[in-house]
């Protein structure tokens, strides 16, 4: 097993920042902004719209129909028929992954909308039962 030298990565570290002209005021993390970071919420109706865009685009064909006439074209059918065998098995493994995660994002939203509807069906039982509470109060 070779010892790494935590030392001497350091300090080519230090000499690279210095050689590049670098200065504290550069590198210094507080100035980055990452408010971004966690602030979304989860919106179930782009969710919705996106699983359905990722269904319609999931399938990606590695031969362009119309390549054009002329001496660009021939110069395109050669290329697509020298590197054929080795694009289209690669966007055959690319297309059934795709596939696979259209499918596993539908089944996604399939238990998020099971789910809202389960909690809903609670939500009504828990008021019901408020309201029984209630009137027995009473």
């Amino acid at each position: 097993m070779k010892e790494i030298n935590v030392e001497e990565i350091m300090a080519e570290i230090r000499q690279d920042i210095i050689d590049k002209g670098y200065t504290p005021e550069m590198l210094s993390f507080r100035d980055v902004n990452a408010s971004y970071i966690g602030a979304v919420d989860f919106n179930p109706d782009e969710f919705r719209y996106m699983v359905g865009a990722l269904e319609a685009t999931k399938y990606v064909p590695w031969k362009q129909e119309n390549i054009g006439t002329g001496v660009k074209g021939f110069i395109k059918k050669v290329v697509r028929k020298l590197v054929g065998f080795v694009v289209a098995p690669m966007s055959d493994g690319q297309n059934l992954y795709n596939q696979q995660v259209a499918s596993a994002f539908a089944q996604l939203l399939g238990y998020i909308e099971s789910q809202n509807r389960l909690i809903e069906e609670y939500e009504d039982v828990l008021k019901s039962l408020k309201d029984n509470q209630k009137t027995a109060e009473e």
